[in-house]
């Protein structure tokens, strides 16, 4: 796990810190479920999204770079699969704030009236 996050890149850090305040917004809406916490959780799971997508498109184009230096171009799609390792944290990030988001929706829709 470690060696996948290394791998990644520089892109993994911000995905890694945006991720984990949209979790923290997600638990916390889950442990408090008031709808003023759900721009926070929307918000910072888009920016989980974004920081991931740059994360990603700088690793492309980094690997598509290095084809002009590299020998064997086939090497371009090793950096690519490697530059996929930012969209798969970011991935995990995002489900498991759902989850929890989903959590705290079912109990603001249970909450009597």
């Amino acid at each position: 796990m470690l060696s996948a996050f290394i791998t990644g890149g520089f892109g993994m850090y911000p995905t890694l810190a945006f991720g984990l305040l949209s979790l923290a917004a997600a638990a916390l809406f889950a442990v408090r479920p008031e709808r003023r916490f759900v721009p926070s959780v929307v918000s910072s799971s888009l920016l989980t999204l974004a920081a991931c997508a740059l994360g990603f498109v700088m690793g492309v184009v980094n690997s598509f770079q290095a084809v002009l230096e590299a020998p064997d171009r086939g090497m371009a799609m090793v950096g690519v699969g490697e530059s996929g390792y930012c969209l798969a944290l970011a991935l995990v990030f995002v489900v498991l704030t759902l989850i929890a988001t989903t959590a705290g929706s079912v109990r603001i829709a249970r909450a009597p009236a």
